[in-house]
């Protein structure tokens, strides 16, 4: 196998965690900047609406706003992508080696030096072999082995797979490919301490020995489970949950009309009124018929 460091750490070391902190860093002012343009718009209706529909408006709106940017930074991270398996940067022994050849030539017999590349792949640690070829699949990678009980891998005879690392061709992939599940387990945090506790007995670099607290699994605080890939939460903005908050009151006094009509269907009497009025219209014509009645009968006793 070709450009194999023996005691290389092909899991998350420190260039992985400042990518990761830079797209943190990149998701932070993209949401800052969308919640800022989102502020100064207004938002104008030609009638001052109900308080429900004012909310279900508003909802539509935030939830069509948060999707465009969040599509807009998932696009970014795919053109980055796109660019490095594109362009195929060199990464010193990930996805190619760099190997020298001398020619003679035939006539002078001068000696040319000739540099060349042989396109390789991420190296399985515990098989000790390439799988993929980086120049030719976009989707290459494999899982990081944690030497058992020593840091040099050829000198290992048993491997334990680091759970949820992911070694792929290029940084942005093997960070993206990755859960954070290791750091949730006190047994894979220890091969971290491990890796690290040699590189200080090596090298006096004059930093303090610390402990590291594991994360704490919690759906109640966090909709990401611990196997979701970085891909997953990065796509998100890396946000747990949107909180829009939204006042009628001010939009009220903002738009309050000076006056306000509306129109609304009332019965005019109830059905004791009109049992009540009926009987009055009955003792009417009844009063009025005696009175007729009465002068009928006066008229013609004058008559006869």
């Amino acid at each position: 196998w070709l450009g194999w460091d023996e005691t290389n750490w092909f899991g998350f070391s420190g260039t992985h965690f400042r990518f990761l902190s830079t797209l943190c860093q990149l998701a932070n002012k993209t949401v800052t900047d969308a919640i800022h343009q989102f502020g100064i718009q207004s938002f104008i209706t030609l009638n001052v609406t109900t308080e429900t529909s004012f909310n279900t408006q508003l909802d539509i709106i935030v939830n069509e706003f948060a999707q465009s940017f969040i599509t807009n930074f998932d696009l970014l991270i795919q053109t980055v992508q796109l660019l490095t398996q594109t362009d195929q940067p060199y990464t010193i022994d990930r996805n190619a080696v760099l190997f020298y050849l001398t020619t003679q030539d035939e006539i002078n017999g001068a000696q040319y030096a000739r540099v060349g590349f042989q396109f390789t792949g991420p190296v399985n640690a515990e098989t000790k072999s390439v799988s993929c070829i980086c120049a030719t699949d976009p989707h290459c990678q494999t899982p990081v082995f944690d030497p058992v009980n020593t840091t040099i891998l050829s000198t290992a005879h048993q491997f334990s797979e680091v759970i949820g690392s992911m070694q792929s061709c290029y940084i942005v992939d093997s960070v993206l490919l990755s859960t954070l599940e290791c750091y949730y387990l006190h047994s894979c945090v220890s091969i971290l301490y491990k890796f690290i506790n040699d590189i200080f007995n090596d090298l006096d670099s004059g930093i303090s020995y610390f402990d590291v607290n594991i994360l704490v699994n919690n759906s109640a605080s966090s909709r990401f489970p611990p196997n979701a890939s970085l891909s997953t939460i990065v796509k998100a903005l890396l946000v747990e949950e949107w909180n829009p908050v939204f006042s009628f009151d001010q939009y009220y006094e903002q738009c309050a009309p000076s006056k306000c009509t509306y129109s609304q269907e009332v019965r005019t009497t109830d059905f004791l009124g009109v049992i009540i009025f009926v009987i009055s219209i009955i003792g009417g014509l009844i009063a009025g018929v005696r009175l007729i009645a009465s002068l009928l009968i006066k008229m013609i006793a004058v008559l006869w």
